[in-house]
Parts: C-alpha cells; sequence; structure tokens
C-alpha cells in the first residue's frame, strides 16, 4: 500500500543536519523551511519521499525563546477551520515611529494551507495569502476582494526567533520592507519580494490579508484560560464603540414599536361635532354661547377640539369650556380662526386658515358638557362655525420629536468618540489622511 508523505513521515520523520535529531514535519506537502526545536538550525524541505533536509544556517548558540501561548502542535478552530500550529516566529517591526514585537503562529489545514495567526500588543489578526491577481494598486489604495484598503504606514520587518515550519520567505534572515493598508477589521501587508533562485528582480509581491480577531474568539478557539487586555489602537481593530450607535437604533425602533402599538390600539372617536348657525348680533364685542348636551368622556385618551369657519380676509374667535359635571372643574381652550390673503405688487401672498386645532390632556374620566362661545369680525351679517370634539388621538410629532432625541443623543456621542478614536489609530503615520488632520495643520 502506498503512503501519504504525511502518514511516511509520521514513521520516518527527517533528522536535522546540524543536530540530528528527529525534526517533526506537521504539514510535510506544504512546508519549504523548517527551524529545528532542539538546535534551531534552519533547513529547506526538500521534495521526495521521505523528505530530505537540506541545511541553510547553523546556530552555534541557541536563541532566548520568547514566551510561546501556542505551543508546536495545538490545534484550534477558527471560522469552522481547524488547525495546527506548525511554527511560532517572533518579529520585531516598526510603524507609526515606534517598535513594535509581534507574534506570529503559522497554523495548518490540509484544505486551505497555512494562515498566519499574527499577536501584537495582545491584538489578533487572522492572515491569508493572496495572489498577486486579486489585489490591485489605485494611487495610495490597494482594492481586493470588493475592498479598498488605504495605506497606513511602510515597515521593517526583522525576524528574531523562528521554530518549526514555515513557507519560504517567512524564514528570511534579512529585514524585509512591507507596506501596510488598512480598513478595520483588515489589515492587508505587501512585500516586494526577490526570487532567489532566478536571483533576478520580479514583479511581483508578497500578499496577506489580515482579519481583526477579539481575544475572546482565541481562547475558545485553542482552550486558553488567561489573555491580557490589548494595548494601546491596533492599526486594522475595529471601532469598539459602535454598541453606542446600535443602543441608539435600538431604542428609536422599541420606541417605534411603541407608538405602533399604540396607534393600532388607539381609540380614536368624534365626542361632538356641530356647525353652528350664528345670527347678526348688535356690535362687535358681543358673542353667542351655545351648550352641548352631556357627553362622556373615557380615561387615559387626549382630547383634540377642532374650529372651522368661512373666514375670508377676515377672522373668528371661539372659545370653549369643558366642565364635568360631577366635580364642576372646568378645562378651557381658545381657537382663534383668521384668514388673509391678496397682492403685494404682482406677488401673492396668504396667512393663515379656515380651520384651526388645538390638543388638550387626558381629563378625568365622567360626564361633561361643553359650552362654546362664538364671536367674528363682521357681526351685523350672518355666520357659521363648525366645532369638532375628538378623543384618542395619536399624536405624530410627540413621537418624532422624542424618536430624534433617543436617536440623536448616542448618535452624537458616537460621532465624539469616533473623532476621538480615529486620529489616535493614525497618530505617527506619515500617511494621515487629510480628514483626520488638526485644523492647525491644514
Amino acid at each position: 500500500m502506498k503512503l501519504s508523505a504525511a502518514a511516511l513521515h509520521s514513521q520516518c520523520p527527517p533528522k536535522c543536519p546540524q543536530c540530528a535529531k528527529p525534526v517533526v514535519l506537521r504539514a510535510p506537502d506544504h512546508s519549504e523551511r523548517v527551524v529545528c526545536k532542539n538546535c534551531f538550525a534552519l533547513s529547506e524541505v526538500r521534495s521526495g519521499v521521505p523528505r530530505e533536509l537540506k541545511l541553510l544556517r547553523e546556530l552555534n548558540e541557541a536563541p532566548a525563546a520568547p514566551p510561546n501561548l501556542l505551543p508546536l502542535g495545538a490545534t484550534g478552530k477558527l471560522d469552522d477551520v481547524d488547525y495546527v500550529v506548525t511554527s511560532h516566529l517572533r518579529r520585531k517591526l516598526r510603524w507609526c515611529q515606534e517598535t513594535r514585537e509581534q507574534d506570529e503562529y503559522w497554523l495548518f489545514n490540509q484544505e486551505t494551507g497555512f494562515r498566519r495567526l499574527l499577536h501584537c500588543e495582545n491584538h489578533w489578526s487572522l492572515a491569508e495569502q493572496l495572489n498577486d491577481d486579486e489585489t490591485e494598486f489605485y494611487m495610495s489604495q490597494v482594492r481586493c476582494r470588493g475592498l479598498s484598503l488605504e495605506l497606513f504606514d511602510e515597515c521593517f520587518a526583522h525576524n528574531e526567533f523562528m521554530v518549526g515550519e514555515f513557507a519560504r520567505l517567512a524564514g528570511a534572515a534579512s529585514p524585509r520592507k512591507t507596506a501596510l493598508f488598512i480598513r478595520p477589521p483588515f489589515l492587508l501587508f505587501c512585500t516586494p519580494h526577490k526570487d532567489r533562485k532566478l536571483g533576478k528582480k520580479q514583479p511581483d509581491h508578497e500578499w496577506w490579508l489580515a482579519k481583526y480577531l477579539e481575544p475572546q474568539v482565541i481562547k475558545r478557539a485553542f482552550g486558553l484560560t488567561d489573555l491580557a487586555e490589548p494595548q494601546n489602537i491596533a492599526p486594522n481593530q475595529p471601532f469598539p464603540y459602535r454598541a453606542t450607535y446600535f443602543y441608539g437604533a435600538g431604542l428609536a425602533a422599541l420606541l417605534f414599536a411603541i407608538w405602533m402599538f399604540a396607534l393600532i390600539r388607539s381609540d380614536e372617536r368624534v365626542i361632538y361635532s356641530q356647525t353652528m348657525q350664528l345670527n347678526p348680533v348688535t356690535g362687535s364685542e358681543e358673542t353667542q354661547v351655545f351648550f352641548t348636551e352631556p357627553f362622556d368622556l373615557a380615561p387615559r385618551k387626549n382630547l383634540k377640539v377642532t374650529a372651522r369657519a368661512p373666514v375670508n380676509n377676515s377672522w373668528a374667535y371661539v372659545e370653549g369650556d369643558l366642565i364635568n359635571e360631577a366635580t364642576g372643574l372646568v378645562y378651557s381652550f381658545a381657537l382663534p380662526v383668521e384668514y388673509y390673503d391678496g397682492y403685494e405688487g404682482s406677488e401673492y401672498w396668504s396667512e393663515g386658515g379656515t380651520a384651526t386645532e388645538t390638543h388638550l390632556s387626558a381629563l378625568p374620566p365622567g360626564k361633561y358638557t361643553m359650552r362654546i362661545e362664538v364671536q367674528w369680525e363682521h357681526w351685523a351679517a350672518p355666520f357659521s362655525a363648525t366645532v369638532e370634539l375628538q378623543q384618542g388621538i395619536p399624536r405624530f410629532w410627540h413621537f418624532f420629536w422624542a424618536l430624534l432625541a433617543v436617536a440623536a443623543i448616542p448618535l452624537l456621542v458616537g460621532l465624539h468618540q469616533h473623532s476621538v478614536y480615529e486620529p489616535d489609530r493614525w497618530k505617527g503615520s506619515p500617511f494621515l489622511p487629510h480628514r483626520y488632520k488638526p485644523k492647525d495643520d491644514d
């Protein structure tokens, strides 16, 4: 029976060319470089069955190993893909005028290949390699997979510690210049590289697209018990206060639902509606008074009183009292109705209208009588006026202003937080977007 390279390797692992101890290859069909965990010699993984190792760089003294959160051979699941940790690499990076240390854990899955799990200042990102044809330069941006990423900075990366299996370029000993492009939660690494075998410059780049992961995701994926809190702001860290916007939107949605429920359950009804025919009176100060038949008002329902009159370049004035027959309490209202129009030069103008209304808060339930008193400008001529009383009227504008206030306050808080957060992200970058520059720098 013919065995696969992985199965054959597990039975007969290659030996380190320097210390002659077995070297575990967890991805023998994909690894190009391997660093022995015993003597830290760097070797090339050569094709063939079984795999052979060719020494590339000897080490006379073992380097100091940095803290390792994910040991070689550890397994975990990210985005529903099972991975095994094949290597650990410590890089020293410098961007935004500061030097940082970044740990990289190379993860392997037989179907998806290698992924890089990046750990810097307690921030985590998972990166996958892209092909050149997946990216497109556009001025200071790169477009890939439907994203437009902005140039954030250029940095040099220097390997300080390596152990385990890598792709070819991860084992580069000399510092490598890398451009960083961001669109949170994504971070794109672009590294021009030289084909060492041919010894000539190639137009190709090495591309890695990383997506930010919350520390809780890493804890669950690899069964870690404790992780330190992130420090500073990572280039691709999402704005952490988006919940402020969702909070405002949630409250607004809740208020809207309550209003819709109240609208559906509202019992809008006409309590009284009557057109009164008014006879001429003897003077401009004289009024005519009417009393309605008793009617019932329901509890906890507001009132709307509407007055209509056929005014035309004139006015009418309606006053009313709602009288509680049980208690004698009086609730008054006033409704001026006026309408004027004309021409000023060749321009037409108008103001007022033939109807006006007022809203009253809910009154104590019970039986009421309404007293209506009407006065009109052309008192020597007959006149008519209509008064209508309704109960249980939904107030749209009250809802609108409440909705605006509930949504606006979290929105303003979120915008303020965003205006502070984004300049801090770009602080120190030579490619600071104009929108984040202080006004004094304009």
